[in-house]
């Protein structure tokens, strides 16, 4: 589902809604997508843990969210992309309609309600094949 966030921050910055090197506050809170309800999310690394209460570049977000995992800088890269609704438009705006993004990662409340996230390999294929031959 990460591979679908950093779909829609990348289209984003080319329709020019923010650049790469635009600066975001960093937070640990978030609000349910359920309930309304915050919660908080700790980060896998130390430099998205240290830029809380911060601001990061978004390209430096989704460089954690890519190569170390980090779910506190996906959560954060899922709130600069507009919000999970607007990952899985993009996502569909591309063909791939079986794997969403429904919730910020660690939202417990969502996930107990049944909001999953959900990722099919034959959609990932023709997503990264996209991304390969340069049509995305």
């Amino acid at each position: 589902m990460k591979v679908l966030v950093l779909v829609k921050i990348m289209q984003d910055a080319h329709d020019g809604k923010y650049a790469l090197d635009d600066a975001v506050a960093v937070s640990d809170t978030f609000t349910s997508f359920v309930y309304g309800k915050p919660f908080k999310v700790d980060a896998n690394g130390k430099p998205v843990k240290d830029a809380v209460g911060k601001t990061m570049k978004v390209r430096e977000l989704v460089e954690h969210m890519i190569t170390g995992s980090d779910n506190l800088a996906t959560n954060n890269c899922i709130r600069q992309a507009g919000d999970a609704k607007a990952i899985h438009a993009c996502a569909e705006r591309y063909g791939v309609t079986k794997c969403n993004v429904l919730r910020y990662i660690m939202d417990t409340a969502a996930f107990e309600a049944g909001y999953s996230s959900k990722a099919q390999a034959r959609d990932f294929g023709r997503l990264m094949e996209r991304i390969w031959r340069e049509r995305l």
